[in-house]
Formats: structure tokens, sequence, C-alpha cells
């Protein structure tokens, strides 16, 4: 348990305590005796007022090259890149740089102590912590900021997501949402006290911040990689420009300006249970409007590494296409596709594009193409079931529940969809 960051939590914001502990005042000595000793990590050596501006890193990566071996081909890639260009994380010893490994409370409050550029602590603050601990400067740094208090202990622990996503909202200055309801997909959302889920349904409503499967996973352990991707996302963010749109913006027919009232109601109304007869005719006449689909697409605060996001609805047998504009999913294309039949079902869930295949699949009995999977590749959309070798097709089922678990879609639209949706596109099916 992560002794510190969860208890000031529950006595206010995240990591927010504002009292100042007395002590010893930083000696102007522990400056430069906080070399990084901690692999992994720029440490808190010649910080001025200037912190955070640095020369072109040593480690920094050749273009096309992230110069880690277990760095190259993550889906964190470029974030990683432009960290250690920017002197954010460092490798280890052995040459790796480990995305995957959880990020500690020093290392994250060292990173925001760089990119937010703070000055140097005043000479009266303290931490709890070895004056020649690489982290000692930033600690102070952030007790300065507001972000965690002169008594904090648990800098060597793992930070959770909940610490992570609403300490570093806060180093960013990110503001309130216009309505809390976008939580309300989120099960474990009542583990926030009232102040953390105001912090938190802002993040969320800018699409800074996503959950899966009902949940934020505000308890699971953050990684380096997704960290460096949070950070940069809060960094590149216009909070101004955002505030300033979402207010003053208002487009008929879209979900962009939903009362608290109309966004719960839409919430309740999208299911994921198949509710036809199993006839194209059905499906051609019936689905939710594009207002409800921006709705419940933007309410559950769904974010993609790309600027697409693809809903797969299995009560209506839509891929609904969405482009992000202006912090907003907004509704690019609609497509009557064909899903998993019971038995066989196409696995509800937060996916991604993995690979795409232009000749796509031919077997003894049919042929599909093209071909873009997803879920790891077991699972793609394609066209309908062609004879083998061509593209003529020969089973014109679609518009319901009828594949081995992929989703079959017209020739149009899987053409389409090979040409314009990237590989770390999300996908959502439900």
């Amino acid at each position: 348990m992560k002794n510190c960051f969860r208890r000031t939590m529950s006595v206010c914001l995240a990591l927010v305590l504002l009292s100042a502990a007395a002590g010893a005042a930083c000696a102007e000595d522990v400056e430069d005796a906080n070399v990084s000793d901690e692999p992994g990590i720029i440490g808190d050596e010649d910080i001025s007022d200037d912190a955070g501006e640095t020369d072109e890193s040593e480690n920094a990566a050749d273009d096309g090259d992230i110069g880690f071996p277990d760095a190259a081909g993550h889906w964190a890639s470029a974030a990683l890149k432009r960290a250690v260009n920017e002197e954010y994380l460092t490798g280890f010893e052995d040459g790796t740089l480990r995305p995957n490994e959880p990020l500690t409370a020093a290392q994250l409050l060292s990173i925001l102590a760089r990119s937010r550029q703070y000055p140097k602590p005043a000479p009266e603050t303290t931490v709890e912590a070895p004056a020649d601990a690489w982290y000692y400067t930033a600690g102070c740094q952030a007790v300065d900021a507001g972000l965690i208090d002169g008594e904090f202990t648990g800098f060597d622990d793992p930070v959770t997501r909940r610490e992570a996503m609403l300490i570093t909202g806060l180093a960013y200055g990110i503001g309130e949402p216009t309505t809390v309801s976008v939580l309300a997909p989120f099960a474990d959302a009542e583990l926030l006290s009232e102040e953390e889920r105001t912090r938190m349904a802002g993040l969320v409503q800018r699409g800074l911040v996503q959950g899966w499967d009902g949940f934020l996973h505000l308890e699971d352990d953050l990684t380096r990689a997704e960290f460096v991707t949070l950070l940069y996302r809060m960094e590149d963010f216009d909070e101004e420009t955002w505030v300033e749109e979402t207010i003053t913006a208002q487009m008929p027919g879209s979900g962009r300006d939903a009362s608290p009232e109309e966004i719960e109601r839409v919430l309740a109304l999208v299911t994921s249970a198949y509710a036809g007869d199993y006839t194209t005719e059905w499906a051609e006449t019936r689905d939710y409007t594009v207002k409800e689909k921006e709705i419940w697409v933007n309410a559950k605060g769904y974010t993609s590494h790309t600027g697409l996001l693809v809903w797969v609805n299995l009560t209506y047998q839509r891929a609904n296409i969405f482009d992000y504009r202006d912090g907003h999913w907004t509704l690019l294309r609609c497509c009557l596709v064909g899903t998993g039949a019971p038995g066989t079902a196409t696995p509800q869930g937060v996916w991604q594009i993995t690979y795409h295949n232009a000749a796509g699949w031919t077997t003894g009995t049919y042929s599909v193409s093209p071909v873009v999977g997803f879920k790891g590749g077991g699972y793609a959309f394609h066209s309908r079931l062609c004879w083998p070798g061509t593209r003529t097709v020969y089973d014109y089922s679609i518009g319901y529940p009828i594949s081995h678990g992929c989703v079959r879609m017209y020739h149009e639209d899987i053409d389409w969809f090979y040409e314009n949706i990237t590989d770390e596109t999300t996908v959502v099916v439900f």
C-alpha cells in the first residue's frame, strides 16, 4: 500500500496537503549532492530558476530509433522517445528503459519538477527523506508547489493511476468539469472523495484520462510509459481554448451541448444486447441518433492513440467511427456490420487495431479482404464472405450477429476502413 499518497488523499485532494513542515533548511550544498543515483530518471543536479531546461540529452535517440531495445515498437514509443530527448527518462545500467515498470513517487515528482520548471525550493522547505537522496530537491519543490506536504515519506513506493492522474492534473492546472456525470460509467469512481471526483471528472471530460471495462482502475500501478503518455497529453493540452469552446460552443444535433440529465438518459439507454430479429431490414431502420452516439462516447471518456475511435455497437450492429475535434468525439462515419453469432460472439471490451492485410484471408470455401485486425489479431474487420480468390460476395448476411467473432462489412465500408483506420486506433465493442 502506498502509505502516504493514499493517506493524504483521504484528508483532502490527492496529494494536496498545503501544510509545510518546519525544520532544517534545504542546505545549499545539498543541491550539488543531489546527482541522481536512481537509474532510469534524470536527477536533481544543478537545479536553478530555469530548472527543466536542458541541453540535448546524451540519451536522445536518433531519428527513428528510440535507442532502447525494450522500447522499440512499444505502443508509447513516441512519448518515450520524447521523454528521453527531454531528459525526463534515462536508461538503466543494463541498457533498458523499462517502460512497463511501475513508476515511483520520487520519479513522478522529479519529472514534474523538471517539466513544470519549478524554481529552487525555499530555504526553509524540507521533506522526510535523507538530505543526500537523489530526489530530495524535487521533493522540496513539490512541497512548495502544493503537491505534497513536508511529512510525505512514500517516495520509493509505486504510484497508482489515481494518484498520478490527480497530482499531474493539479500540476498542469487542469480545471473543473462542466458536469461530474462523465464518471457515471466507472464503478470505481465511488472510491473518490467529493473533491477528487470533481478533479477526476475534469480530466475525463477533457479526454486526458480514460478507463476500460467499466472502471478507471484507480488503484492499479502506473507504468513509466503510461505516465509519460499522460504527462505529454496534459502538457500539450490547451486548457484556455478547451474552456472557451466547451462553454460557448453549441452544436445542434451533436452531443456537445448535452445536459447532465440527457447524459444520464443516454448512458441508461445504450446497451450491448442485440435487439433485432436477425434480418438486414430490421437493422437498416433502427439505430441510435447521432447525438446519442456522441453523448455516449464522450461521456464514457474513451481515448485513442490516433485521432479516430471505433465503437462497434452490438445492439444495432453498427461500426461508428469518431473523429476527435476540439476536445470532443464527433461522429465521422457509420457502417452497418455483422458481428459474432451466439456462441462465437465478438468480444466486448476496449481493444486496439493491431494490423492491416490487404490480401485478406482465403480458405477452401471463402475469401475476405481486406482485413484489419484488432484484439491482438485474433479478430478482425473484413468484407462479407466471397467466393475463394475473388471479391464476389456469396454470403450477403449483414446487420445481425452472423460471424465467428469478426466484424463483417460492406465492400465500400471495409475499403474505407482499411485506408483510414490506422494501427493503435481504439476499438470499443459494446
